[in-house]
């Protein structure tokens, strides 16, 4: 059985559902940048969250996750959305990582992803893999901190066009 949390000392994680959809449109809000880079609809992004797989996949391998500061508000501050078994079935896919403006740089990121790792590999995942937007160099930069690599390129509509964005994998973990 998979775990159905995330860990992560200092903050609230929980996973979240339909009826979270207002707080993670007001997430996207807040990274509204983020969201012109892609297709400049943070609100339509919010609204399919949930449902947005890949044909090969069912809604019920996404696992979308809210991170909020440990204090008495619902407010999110960062979201992880995971696919399980997605392009293999020992691999999950991080469809999302955003964590708010306010909250970076205080390894925030950095400790999701630890997070993260820890969560897959206890649920028998074996890597980790993402799409880029080929227009974000520094989440570039920062996954490749964090050892992960560019092992192929994907072409994909942007609001601006169409991009080669790189597709990058963490290294192999968990058991095998």
């Amino acid at each position: 059985m998979i775990a159905r949390s995330l860990e992560l000392a200092g903050h609230a994680i929980r996973q979240l559902a339909g009826a979270d959809v207002p707080l993670i449109r007001q997430l996207f809000d807040e990274r509204s940048d983020f969201f012109r880079l892609i297709n400049g609809d943070a609100a339509f992004e919010a609204e399919q969250i949930f449902g947005d797989v890949p044909p090969s996949k069912h809604p019920k391998d996404k696992l979308v996750f809210g991170i909020s500061a440990q204090r008495a508000d619902d407010r999110i501050i960062g979201l992880v959305e995971l696919l399980r078994g997605y392009p293999t079935q020992d691999d999950w896919c991080i469809g999302l990582l955003l964590i708010v403006p306010a909250h970076r740089g205080r390894g925030l990121g950095a400790a999701t992803i630890a997070a993260v790792i820890q969560f897959v590999a206890s649920a028998g995942g074996r890597t980790l893999q993402l799409v880029v937007q080929a227009q974000n160099s520094a989440a570039l930069q920062f996954w490749q901190r964090h050892g992960f690599v560019i092992r192929d390129r994907v072409h994909q509509q942007a609001a601006h066009g169409t991009n080669a964005s790189p597709i990058v994998r963490s290294a192999a973990f968990g058991s095998c």
